[in-house]
């Protein structure tokens, strides 16, 4: 079996570990537009679906003006 190393740390605000650490279902995460909160759930879930086998994700996304909007 490879292993991988994974730097999250050098990518994620610090602001949003939170989003590694939590057995939660859900987690809100706050910040200013450009602060990373996209770019921390992207890593979020490339980081549980290498970790447990068990878990899918299907994220889709059109753009529009607002997430509200545009995230299914």
């Amino acid at each position: 079996m490879t292993e991988i190393d994974l730097n999250f740390h050098k990518s994620v605000d610090r602001a949003y570990y939170q989003l590694f650490a939590s057995h939660d279902p859900f987690v809100a995460i706050k910040g200013a537009r450009g602060s990373g909160k996209s770019w921390a759930q992207a890593y979020n879930v490339i980081y549980e679906m290498l970790r447990l086998p068990y878990v899918n994700w299907l994220v889709i996304r059109q753009y529009q003006n607002t997430n509200k909007e545009s995230t299914y």
